[in-house]
């Protein structure tokens, strides 16, 4: 059964691997480009950080999982023992 299955998972995996990985055509070519935006913006008193800036500073500290809030925000840190909220 395991021999079986182990069969599968490859057949699956080859098939899988002759899919295209085509993008949408509305997907514009070039430079990042919004279309459209959700919620009210944040607003803060200091120059927020992306998220490369902020792991130079903190190199492991940034969760690219679900830490990441709705509005982008750092939710939670991604250090064991560093608490829920950040």
């Amino acid at each position: 059964m395991e021999a079986q299955y182990a069969q599968l998972v490859v057949d699956m995996n080859s098939a899988a691997s002759r899919l295209p990985n085509r993008i949408h055509p509305a997907v514009p070519d070039g430079t990042p480009t919004v279309v459209r935006m959700h919620g009210a913006q944040p607003e803060y008193d200091f120059s927020p950080l992306d998220h490369l800036q902020l792991n130079e500073v903190g190199p492991g500290l940034v969760s690219a999982g679900p830490g990441l809030g709705a509005d982008g925000g750092l939710t939670r840190l991604a250090c064991p023992g560093c608490g829920e909220d950040a």
